[in-house]
């Protein structure tokens, strides 16, 4: 009988022993999953303060950009940086200046504005007109605007001879003079048609891919070459005449900014047999590596710190197209 008791008590210690480890395993687990949900509730937590700290550093960057109205190099100073009741600080910078070729698309009444001075500011409150650098007079007279198809066959909804006589794409190029007025020369039109040989619209016949049909081209193989004395335009508002060439090389003016935009519809034909092209290529070139050149798309990087971690979040934005659909009228 003392045998048995003892064999029992033995026993008894086994599953206590046993009963306990279990018990502290499912507490242990218990404990663990708690953690792992409270770590990530915090991580949640934790994602959306930054998310929205992040935002706020973009949106800040936009508005900023946006108010000083030309193209900039802006990069917040550490003590103006965003401070949220979360704990969160956000620092943010835009940067908008390319050297390499600048090249796009052209969309169906989009009007495409090219300046070519802009904002060296890297800070917020500094003034705007102390910090703006404009391109060089030798170096403006370097640039070649050219447009191209990548269809070849595509006629703009027009199929007649007199219908390559039609202009397809309108620009201008925009300055101030020294006591800060506004000066354009837009194409001038010669003889009563805006597509004559010596007119200064770009018309059908003068996009390299389209079939001209022997028509004489008066911009060689689809491009605007700035340094031309041939390519007279009218100077606006004085309505006097004068070369690109004379116009770009001025040293007295500033703010130069080229426009252009097409004024024919991207469709042609009806029905089944009609088609339609995504846009015209256009491309500026004879751009050097001593002078930048604002590009259409900028980039904003913002960076929020948030107790140890940081994080960076980098945007990509191109710049608002105008519409241009009702700027011009060509009368024929």
């Amino acid at each position: 009988m003392k045998k048995m008791n003892k064999k029992n008590k033995g026993f008894s210690i086994i599953v206590s022993l046993a009963t306990s480890l279990i018990l502290i395993g499912v507490t242990t687990a218990i404990i663990v999953s708690m953690n792992r949900s409270l770590e990530q509730a915090n991580n949640i937590d934790h994602a959306n303060k930054a998310f929205f700290a992040l935002e706020s550093g973009k949106e800040a960057a936009l508005f900023h950009h946006n108010s000083r109205g030309i193209p900039a190099n802006l990069a917040i100073a550490q003590d103006e940086k965003i401070s949220h009741t979360t704990g969160a600080e956000t620092t943010w910078e835009i940067k908008q200046i390319k050297t390499e070729e600048i090249s796009g698309v052209m969309h169906e009444n989009e009007k495409i504005t090219i300046p070519l001075f802009w904002d060296t500011s890297t800070t917020t409150t500094s003034s705007t007109s102390s910090n703006t650098v404009n391109m060089s007079a030798s170096e403006r007279q370097k640039l070649e605007l050219k447009f191209g198809l990548d269809d070849n066959d595509f006629q703009f909804g027009e199929t007649t001879t007199d219908g390559l006589k039609k202009v397809l794409i309108v620009w201008s190029i925009s300055r101030k003079n020294a006591s800060g007025d506004l000066e354009t020369l837009i194409p001038i039109e010669k003889n009563g048609n805006p597509c004559e040989a010596n007119s200064s619209f770009f018309c059908i016949f003068d996009l390299p891919n389209v079939t001209t049909n022997s028509v004489t081209k008066h911009f060689t193989a689809g491009t605007i070459d700035f340094s031309s004395t041939s390519i007279t335009g009218k100077v606006l508002p004085t309505g006097g005449e004068m070369s690109l060439y004379d116009f770009m090389r001025s040293n007295s003016h500033s703010d130069y900014q080229i426009s252009f935009q097409p004024v024919l519809a991207f469709s042609y034909g009806s029905g089944s047999t009609s088609e339609k092209i995504a846009g015209i290529n256009y491309s500026i070139t004879g751009l050097s590596n001593s002078q930048n050149i604002p590009s259409n798309i900028y980039e904003v990087v913002a960076k929020t710190k948030l107790g140890d971690s940081v994080q960076t979040e980098t945007y990509l934005f191109k710049e608002n197209p105008a519409i241009g659909a009702f700027d011009y009228t060509i009368f024929r």
